[in-house]
């Protein structure tokens, strides 16, 4: 729920399952979507999560591409006529192999600007990739710290210590917020009813979600949703 600007010359980066809109109708450029299957059916040294743009914890999702702008385009510019390309032997593997440079291009830029700390390949930052990784995909079954610390093979103290010094969050924190994110977008993007989404995300009891909710943000998941819809339609 946080608003970029849009400026030039920048990429811009949205993590799976990330709620997100955009509200100017003045802005051209290239949107490459694709999953995680079509890029691990690629043999790479990296994995997607490697690369420091698609965590939430550890980066912002702007990055001003400077005298590499021109670069970028080139290669996207590439990707794009590929992509429209009547030829489709090899198709997708050449835009494979083209989606890797250009997050190895924009990794290199990062980089160099040291925009962050969450440098690619690094012992602790890969405990918290890992483990953002598995919030996505069990937080809805599993909302208990121990279950993310024995899957990491690690103690849940000591995780939380590693993930407090990364992020200034608990693991619980880092939980309840992935439960938050996907609230929000069910009560802004969905016509299912609260008791609906409270079963979708886990919660037998509907009061508990109401309670969790409410705790969280000082609003009920009805008022939520119906100030979102004032500004937003």
């Amino acid at each position: 729920m946080n608003e970029y600007n849009i400026i030039e010359n920048q990429a811009l980066f949205i993590s799976p399952g990330q709620l997100h809109q955009c509200f100017s109708e003045n802005v051209s450029g290239y949107f490459i979507r694709f999953d995680l299957d079509f890029y691990h059916s690629i043999r790479t040294q990296y994995k997607l999560y490697d690369f420091p743009f698609f965590h939430t914890m550890l980066s912002e999702p702007c990055l001003d591409l400077g005298d590499d702008f021109s670069k970028i385009e080139n290669i996207v510019s590439g990707m794009f006529q590929e992509f429209i390309s009547k030829e489709n032997f090899g198709k997708e593997a050449v835009l494979r192999y083209q989606l890797e440079i250009v997050l190895i291009e924009l990794t290199r830029i990062k980089k160099r600007q040291k925009a962050s700390k969450s440098g690619i390949l690094v012992p602790n930052n890969e405990k918290l990739r890992k483990l953002e990784f598995l919030i996505e995909k069990n937080f809805i079954e599993h909302k208990e710290v121990n279950f993310y610390a024995e899957q990491l093979h690690i103690s849940s103290r000591h995780l939380n210590n590693i993930i407090a010094a990364q992020t200034g969050k608990s693991i619980s924190e880092m939980i309840q917020n992935r439960i938050l994110i996907e609230s929000k977008r069910l009560l802004s993007y969905s016509e299912k009813t609260v008791a609906e989404i409270a079963y979708e995300l886990g919660y037998s009891d509907k009061a508990y979600f109401h309670r969790f909710f409410k705790k969280q943000l000082g609003i009920t998941p009805s008022a939520f949703r119906n100030e979102f819809l004032k500004v937003h339609h």
